[in-house]
């Protein structure tokens, strides 16, 4: 008897255990620990992510199944897969109305536009509607690891000051967080987002010669990151380590650290500083005297450019340096090659970067341009095909420097014409309208109305969010017919034109006569007087002033950068 109770507690133990091992492998954290040790692209851990979701879908749990797809873009390989995954994690996270798990998803998909496919400008287009969501939050993590990929964005552009503020910002929230955390792998996240922010900082302070500063986070970095763990981040590290020793004319040395960085960064597939590694290489062998070497690095550089169609504006200077070697070597079919090279380049640098385009054609021109055009002509291996490909490039080049004069004047002739509006205390549709108008209305309702609205325009009552015809109509104690007339027939323009015009006046003033105004952002600038969104805010400025609020607020910074002498 009891040897028949042992064996059945035995079997029941047995059973109990098999179950729950089979119950914890179907569970989530179950079925996540089959692959998210995986390396990033490794699409062996596909299947079990696709466990995931379906999981997920059929409990209709949002948090796992978005979760599920942003873990679908890490491990897929190709970048259609990536964009699919990510797509699907904008959809279900919208469906859950969290503003947190929205936030994510539109910063994932941005993410994949930055790092896998170098699109700046729909990568920025992600980073600041993921922005708008993630302001809605608590999550100091989330907001700063925006705040970090729309740095990275402004550093591409060329906005270094503002960028470095954004790494700084992200590195003492990391920094502050990891003093207060317990948790092994919450701590192992910040430090690589602090690693993150350092890198970049090194790069914007480069950028902005703060060489000091530079060297110090690098050698602070490298430091840090001597662990197996941070095997990605210390070679960024190195890299940076590289460029300083160039600079610093140790060129030895920065070949070494270049060298050293390029195995785990090609590894990462991060194209764009394989690159910059690449073209400080080749500029450390062509110093030294070594052009073969030179060249050889060179073109790698213009192998990125071609397969990805992607250039940082400091190695653009690549092409000169090839253009000049075969120039010099007499070479005029690559010489051709890659003069026409440098032109797609700064083509696509023209598209993403009306900031840098200036300082692009001052450094290699269309003089110099139409120079070599010559040249190449006299060869006459080109004919009249190559002459008139630069004369519709000069015409093109001449039509987008004129064209740009006259926006800019443009812009300032009706800031001019603002000011002096504002001057006048004319920026508020507060007045009848000068044209006399038939009404309908008795003229007791009439007087209550302009009564009751001059109150409501004093006390900035056109700033609240969501403000209806109806809504403003109950709150004057009338109805919305009446009213809608009344602003018709009265003020002369619709209730929208009308709201706008107070809120888009509201700003102007503020702008004027309070300093720290004009260091808010657009967003907050709009919320400030009653818009949800950043761009219905700039539209409806647009339409009352005849300028966007960024030309305003560039036209207003120049003003008080050069007061009117007295």
């Amino acid at each position: 008897m009891i040897n028949r109770s042992v064996f059945f507690l035995i079997t029941f133990l047995f059973s109990a255990s098999v179950f729950s091992q089979k119950t914890s492998g179907n569970s989530y954290i179950g079925i996540r620990k089959k692959y998210e040790k995986m390396d990033t692209d490794d699409e062996k851990a596909l299947p079990f992510v696709r466990q995931y979701i379906s999981k997920a879908k059929a409990e209709k749990n949002y948090e796992k199944w978005v979760q599920g797809y942003r873990d679908g873009v890490q491990f897929s390989k190709k970048v259609d897969k990536k964009m699919n995954y990510a797509d699907s994690t904008i959809a279900v996270a919208l469906r859950s109305k969290n503003a947190g798990l929205i936030a994510n998803a539109y910063l994932g998909k941005g993410i994949v536009f930055y790092f896998n496919i170098k699109k700046f400008k729909p990568a920025l287009d992600q980073y600041l509607i993921a922005q708008e969501y993630a302001d809605q939050t608590d999550d100091g993590y989330l907001k700063n690891k925006v705040l970090y990929h729309i740095g990275v964005v402004k550093s591409y552009l060329g906005y270094y000051d503002e960028a470095s503020e954004h790494f700084r910002q992200c590195l003492i929230y990391s920094e502050k967080q990891m003093e207060k955390e317990k948790n092994a792998e919450t701590v192992y996240n910040y430090k690589k987002a602090s690693f993150n922010s350092m890198h970049q900082l090194a790069v914007t302070y480069r950028h902005l010669n703060k060489f000091s500063e530079a060297d110090s986070i690098i050698r602070k970095g490298l430091m840090m990151s001597d662990n197996a763990d941070y095997q990605l981040e210390h070679a960024y590290f190195l890299k940076c380590r590289g460029i300083m020793e160039y600079r610093k004319k140790n060129y030895n040395d920065g070949i070494y650290y270049l060298e050293k960085s390029l195995p785990k960064i090609l590894e990462r597939n991060d194209f764009a500083w394989a690159s910059v590694i690449y073209y400080y290489l080749g500029n450390t062998y062509w110093i030294n005297g070594d052009k073969e070497k030179a060249l050889k690095n060179y073109r790698k550089v213009d192998s990125v450019f071609t397969v990805h169609q992607f250039i940082l504006p400091e190695i653009r200077k690549t092409y000169a340096s090839m253009i000049q070697y075969y120039e010099e070597k007499k070479d005029v079919k690559k010489e051709l090659f890659y003069t026409k090279q440098l032109l797609k380049v700064d083509n696509m640098l023209q598209k993403d970067f009306a900031y840098l385009s200036s300082k692009i054609h001052r450094e290699y021109d269309q003089k110099k341009l139409l120079g070599e055009k010559k040249k190449l002509e006299k060869s006459n291996l080109t004919g009249f095909r190559l002459m008139l490909f630069f004369i519709v490039l000069s015409i093109i080049f001449m039509g987008v420097l004129i064209i740009n004069k006259k926006n800019k004047k443009e812009i300032a002739r009706k800031y001019e014409l603002l000011q002096q509006k504002f001057q006048q205390g004319k920026m508020k549709n507060n007045e009848e309208s000068k044209e006399k108008r038939k009404t309908a209305l008795p003229e007791d309702i009439l007087s209550d109305i302009s009564v009751k609205l001059k109150k409501f325009e004093d006390e900035g009552g056109f700033r609240l969010v969501g403000l209806t015809l109806h809504g403003l109509a109950k709150k004057l104690g009338t109805n919305s017919k009446y009213l809608s007339a009344y602003i018709n027939d009265v003020k002369g323009v619709n209730f929208k034109t009308y709201i706008n015009e107070l809120r888009i006046g509201y700003i102007i003033k503020l702008l004027n006569e309070d300093d720290q105004c004009i260091k808010y952002t657009i967003s907050a600038m709009g919320r400030e007087v009653g818009f949800q969104y950043r761009q219905k805010f700039s539209d409806a400025f647009l339409e009352v002033t005849g300028i966007r609020p960024t030309d305003f607020i560039k036209q207003k910074k120049q003003e008080n950068s050069n007061p009117p002498s007295s």
